[in-house]
């Protein structure tokens, strides 16, 4: 274990250390953190700073040795320089020293899980600003997509996310992934509707039917969805209309929409199954949810989408983007 400095520092030289690069988005906590901020209180004068030990690469930006970031206290710095909190005239700060920014990045989640209330949400979100992207919609500003990534990371990447829990280890990786399809659905502004098995549905089918140059008819499937788009005017539905049927309708309906572990594979399968034949123009009575077996894919669409749409292609696609 590398040895702790610790010093006092004035407000104006630990104003100056900048704030670190994955640090969440403090607006969207603001209401939250007023009421655990509202005075200053002494143990509101302890921070801590990172301190780069040599160059570091991550996700792409070279971080030069001797460089130093606000690890913990951010939300507080944020408030002192708004005046929204009395500032304090001296802080005392523990310097911790990381050879990597991975490192660093996980000092930072130890902090944040001793010292504040960010939830993985919240968390998400700075990570999408550290890659660059700062959704504009609600669902996707707030971080709510966190389990809908996890899935769909899984569902597609299986051998390389092989659980769908969530993992602060791999989140970066997982965004950078589904970075485009992500602001796709961003630009969508979802509504209540989507939830995560719906979210997971359209993140898994941008990414096959990109590679299959049929993306087009996926985002046409969002936007129906969107307008509530049915069509019974004959026994045969289309994937829109099964799923607007089903979601919007009064419940009980196939599923009952929860979102436990086992509730969201079988609705993503449903959700995917349907946009399958609307790209397809396939029209269907019901929904039929058969199981797969040794032999063959089935309907299991979660489990089986990424060979079922040609893993291989995939991973050259994979490929490529790195």
């Amino acid at each position: 274990m590398k040895k702790l400095i610790q010093k006092e520092l004035t407000y104006l030289e630990y104003d100056k250390i900048s704030t670190v690069p994955f640090n969440r988005d403090v607006l969207l906590r603001l209401k939250k953190a007023m009421k655990k901020f509202k005075e200053l209180r002494p143990e509101h004068l302890v921070v801590h700073i990172g301190v780069l030990a040599k160059d570091s690469v991550y996700h792409g930006v070279t971080y030069k040795k001797g460089v130093e970031y606000v690890v913990d206290s951010n939300t507080r710095k944020y408030f002192w320089q708004k005046g929204l909190l009395e500032k304090p005239e001296i802080l005392y700060a523990t310097f911790h020293t990381y050879d990597t920014m991975d490192d660093m990045w996980e000092g930072y989640n130890t902090f944040d899980s001793v010292t504040s209330t960010e939830s993985s949400a919240e968390k998400l979100t700075g990570q999408a600003i550290l890659l660059g992207v700062e959704f504009s919609s609600t669902k996707l500003k707030k971080g709510g997509y966190v389990t809908a990534l996890n899935f769909a990371s899984t569902g597609i990447y299986p051998e390389k996310f092989p659980k769908t829990f969530s993992g602060q280890t791999n989140t970066v990786e997982k965004l950078t992934l589904f970075k485009e399809e992500l602001i796709i659905l961003d630009e969508a502004n979802l509504g209540q509707k989507v939830g995560q098995s719906v979210l997971t549905a359209f993140l898994m089918a941008l990414k096959c039917h990109k590679i299959k140059g049929t993306e087009d008819k996926v985002i046409d499937f969002i936007k129906k969805f969107e307008e509530c788009y049915s069509d019974c005017t004959s026994k045969d539905k289309d994937g829109v209309t099964h799923a607007v049927e089903e979601i919007y309708k009064q419940q009980p309906g196939i599923f009952g929409w929860g979102s436990s572990y086992n509730d969201l594979p079988p609705q993503i399968s449903f959700v995917l199954q349907n946009i399958d034949n609307y790209v397809l123009g396939v029209k269907t009575q019901r929904y039929v949810a058969k199981p797969a077996t040794k032999d063959s894919i089935g309907m299991n669409y979660y489990s089986s989408y990424s060979k079922k749409h040609g893993h291989t292609a995939l991973s050259t696609y994979l490929k490529k983007a790195a």
